[in-house]
């Protein structure tokens, strides 16, 4: 009859399973943290894109039809 006897086990399966648990908690939180920072990169892309729109029309279509506007006489 042969037994086998753990000499050295101490527990290392579950602090194997812990470790690489925390592993992938660490993993998973570093990949929010790039899409957060990816989204905030694009609203703030589009913020400045909606700022350049505004300022287009404020400096450029609105001011033409203005102009236009104090061409074209009343009474038509």
């Amino acid at each position: 009859m042969t037994i086998t006897v753990p000499v050295r086990n101490k527990n290392q399966g579950n602090v194997a399973a812990a470790t690489a648990e925390a592993q992938a908690a660490e993993r998973k939180r570093e990949g929010a943290e790039l899409i957060v920072r990816q989204e905030v990169a694009a609203a703030f892309a589009q913020l400045a894109a909606a700022q350049r729109a505004l300022d287009i029309y404020t400096r450029g279509v609105r001011d033409v039809a203005g102009r236009n506007l104090a061409v074209v006489p009343s009474g038509v």
